[in-house]
């Protein structure tokens, strides 16, 4: 029942986001829009494409280095593969648990299935560390605009650059499933590192595309910004952040030098290369299929 009705929460949210960013493209120049668009060149598109590609299969090492560290002998081409799948489904899928859950099942031959989970717990816990590492280029680029968002802007941009609530309870939920990696500190350190380098290549993505539609922004200022979109995305109130990660953009572009239409041509075009960077994925998601809620006998705990 609970988990019912978070689904409505979010299905609710995701709809009331997803309006809100209608209602913005309505009010825009379509001319303007499509003139924007026109400022991206193939060149371009395919630059940024790969960049958020390759972003995933860093993503895949770091998963692959974490499992290693803890002597579960996954071969790094499934770890990249399964890595890939659980980005398609994650963007596919109704929900970001699904990519989860198809990683978790790829890896049963390895492992358990409580280490399993565990790994994927520390996998997303280290991404989390690693982009709010990012924080001091968030204050550098938007504390001194503060003032100028009104009473309630300043509490939605703190609110949205401070480790929020929601995370912290993740942790705590999960921090016992961490034992292994809680003994292998260079481990996570290792993993905490490939994750910074994983965030590296769409930070980049989205400053050519910035710099492309001619929005003037620095790289620093788009690592700020993807902060503040990347938490907005996070908070459970909507599908995958569908909705409330452009709107957020869409703020705080415009605050960046921004036109309307270039700051809303920004958020849907990277939503849409993120997603397209996904699909590689597709034909692997076969490959986890057959161990979906099966644990090999010889990996059952008493």
């Amino acid at each position: 029942m609970k988990q019912s009705r978070w689904f409505w929460v979010k299905a609710i949210g995701t709809l009331l986001a997803i309006g809100l960013l209608g209602w913005l493209l309505a009010r825009q120049d379509w001319g303007a829009l499509f003139k924007a668009l026109q400022r991206l060149s193939p060149q371009v598109l395919a630059a940024a494409l790969g960049l958020y590609w390759l972003g995933l299969l860093v993503n895949g090492w770091r998963w692959h280095t974490l499992l290693h560290g803890v002597g579960i002998p996954v071969p790094f081409g499934k770890t990249v593969r399964l890595t890939l799948a659980g980005a398609f489904a994650s963007n596919f899928l109704p929900s970001t648990i699904g990519g989860d859950a198809l990683r978790v099942t790829g890896i049963l031959d390895f492992t358990d299935t409580r280490t399993a989970l565990a790994s994927v717990v520390a996998d997303r816990l280290v991404n989390v560390l690693a982009m709010y590492s990012f924080l001091p280029l968030t204050w550098e680029t938007f504390g001194t605009l503060l003032p100028a968002l009104g009473q309630e802007g300043r509490r939605a941009v703190a609110c949205s650059v401070v480790f929020p609530r929601q995370i912290w309870a993740w942790v705590q939920r999960f921090v016992q499933a961490l034992g292994a990696w809680a003994r292998a500190p260079r481990t996570l350190l290792a993993g905490l590192a490939i994750s910074w380098l994983s965030l590296l290549p769409p930070f980049t993505a989205t400053w050519l595309l910035a710099r492309a539609l001619g929005i003037p922004v620095a790289w620093y200022e788009v690592a700020g910004a993807t902060v503040i979109s990347y938490t907005a995305a996070l908070l459970p109130v909507s599908l995958n952040g569908y909705g409330v990660r452009e709107v957020t953009m869409v703020g705080l572009y415009t605050l960046l030098g921004a036109d309307a239409g270039q700051a809303v041509t920004l958020a849907l075009v990277t939503r849409f290369l993120m997603m397209l960077s996904t699909v590689s994925g597709a034909p692997w998601v076969g490959e986890a299929v057959p161990n979906a809620g099966i644990i090999p006998p010889k990996n059952r705990r008493p």
